[in-house]
C-alpha cells in the first residue's frame, strides 16, 4: 500500500465521523447540551495521535484537563499536534457532514447528538475500540471546561 493510500484511510471522513460521534457522546454524558462546536476542530487532531489515544483510552471520564497537563509525556504530544489543526479542518468538516447523514445532530453554540452512545457494545475490533474510548473520554474531559480556556491551554 502506498503512503498516500494509508493516509487516506487514516484521515478518512468516515473514520473521523466515528471518532466525533464518540467524542460528542462522551461530552453529552457530562453536559447534555454537547460540546462547543469549535472544540470538535481542536479535539480531533489530538485523537489522531497514538500517544494521546493510549493515555485517554486507559483513562476515564472523571479525569480533567489538569490531570492531562500534569503528564509530561502528553505535553510533548500536545505541542506537536496543535500544528496539525489547520490540516484537519477540511477533513473534519466533511466528517461532520457525513455524521449528520447517519445521525441527527443539533447545531448552535454547541454540537450534540440526538441519541448519544453510552457503551461500546457495537465495536468488536480492539484497535477501533481503543480510539473510540479515547474519543469518548476526551469528550467528557473537555466538556467540563470553558471552551475559551481549552483553546488558550492548548495554544491554538
Amino acid at each position: 500500500m502506498k503512503p498516500s493510500e494509508i493516509s487516506s484511510l487514516i484521515n478518512s471522513p468516515s473514520w473521523i465521523a466515528l471518532l466525533i460521534k464518540y467524542l460528542l457522546s462522551g461530552a453529552q454524558q457530562i453536559n447534555p447540551n454537547g460540546l462547543g462546536f469549535e472544540l470538535v476542530f481542536v479535539a480531533v487532531p489530538f485523537l489522531m495521535n497514538e500517544e494521546i489515544v493510549d493515555k485517554l483510552s486507559h483513562g476515564n471520564k472523571r479525569s480533567n484537563l489538569s490531570k492531562i497537563f500534569s503528564d509530561r509525556d502528553l505535553l510533548g504530544s500536545f505541542s506537536c499536534v496543535k500544528n496539525s489543526i489547520d490540516y484537519y479542518n477540511p477533513i473534519i468538516k466533511k466528517s461532520i457532514i457525513l455524521l449528520s447523514n447517519d445521525e441527527k445532530l443539533f447545531f448552535g453554540e454547541n454540537i450534540s447528538l440526538e441519541k448519544p452512545i453510552d457503551n461500546f457494545k457495537e465495536i468488536n475490533d480492539s484497535y477501533i475500540l481503543r480510539y473510540c474510548k479515547a474519543s469518548y473520554n476526551f469528550g467528557a474531559i473537555i466538556s467540563k471546561e470553558d471552551p475559551t480556556e481549552i483553546i488558550i491551554r492548548f495554544g491554538v
